[in-house]
């Protein structure tokens, strides 16, 4: 997620949640969808393979673990979560180098 996404969830979340209303969002990685595909053409499974490869999960996500984690905001199970840049990159983000939020 870029710094410009975090800091408009958190804002959106302090701004709004005084009149009850919740703001989060996901922060996806790579993601094996159809339009990922597109986007190299011939060579996308080798691409998402060797991603996948460099990741502590060893996969990478799909639509339906993107599609749980937006429910999950949306749920009350998730009533106490405001301004969370929720990742769901299947472990990338601990293999990026730090960054400044």
């Amino acid at each position: 997620m870029s710094a410009i996404s975090w800091r408009f969830a958190r804002a959106w979340a302090a701004e709004l949640g005084i009149r009850g209303v919740r703001v989060n969002a996901i922060s996806p990685g790579l993601a094996n969808t159809p339009m990922r595909g597109g986007a190299f053409d011939d060579r996308a499974r080798e691409m998402l393979e060797a991603v996948a490869a460099g990741l502590p999960s060893k996969r990478n996500a799909g639509p339906d673990a993107l599609a749980a984690a937006v429910t999950f905001l949306a749920s009350s199970d998730s009533s106490f979560v405001y301004g969370d840049p929720a990742p769901t990159d299947p472990g990338q983000g601990p293999t990026d180098p730090p960054t400044a939020p």
